[in-house]
């Protein structure tokens, strides 16, 4: 396990997260071209935070793509769930890869980050994550989806209960469509709403 003490450095925001974060605001409301010179000088960023050389290099790659999985162990294997290169491609109908890229770039440059990476999969849809082998949810959650988010704490319901059944009806008002509703993990929170990708 990680030793931690107070003053370890600890990985809380950095230049390339801030850097895809500009990117994918031009890529929705601003300039295509400033969204691939700050997808690009993300990149760069994150591999200079990691203290990682052949940037341009990576960038230029046209023949990388998610692979299959095989478990090594032999117990799972999954085709790939996307075809998504590194590579920005310009045109507007190129919209959805192009964020797909940037969010996959920066899934990448964020790591340990679990739980937000864990929220810009919930944002966006993306990467695109390989479903689990099992639904050991009770059909709670969308095994092609994931957990959507944590229920909430026993304390609630035994401190708090009156404004904890406000919340859950609340989150069942807000799903749509066949979402799981409910205080479980494949209930969708108000801010994950995009649909889901196929």
């Amino acid at each position: 396990n990680m030793v931690v003490a107070s003053d370890t450095p600890y990985l809380w925001f950095n230049a390339a997260e801030a850097t895809f974060l500009r990117a994918e605001y031009e890529l929705r409301w601003g300039s295509e071209e400033t969204a691939r010179s700050l997808y690009e000088a993300a990149v760069r960023l994150s591999f200079e935070e990691r203290g990682a050389s052949g940037a341009d290099a990576y960038l230029a790659q046209t023949d990388v793509k998610p692979a299959p999985y095989t478990d090594p162990v032999g117990n799972y294997s999954a085709t790939a769930q996307s075809d998504i290169g590194i590579p920005w491609a310009n045109g507007a109908e190129n919209f959805e890869r192009n964020l797909e890229r940037i969010i996959v770039q920066k899934w990448i440059a964020i790591f340990p980050l679990g739980v937000e990476a864990w929220s810009e999969h919930r944002r966006t849809g993306y990467p695109k994550l390989l479903p689990v082998p099992t639904d050991k949810s009770g059909g709670s959650v969308n095994v092609e989806q994931g957990a959507r988010r944590l229920p909430y704490p026993v304390e609630e319901y035994q401190q708090n209960n009156a404004n904890l059944q406000a919340a859950i009806q609340t989150l069942g008002a807000e799903q749509q469509n066949g979402d799981r509703s409910g205080d479980v993990m494949g209930t969708r929170v108000w801010w994950d709403c995009k649909p889901y990708n196929k």
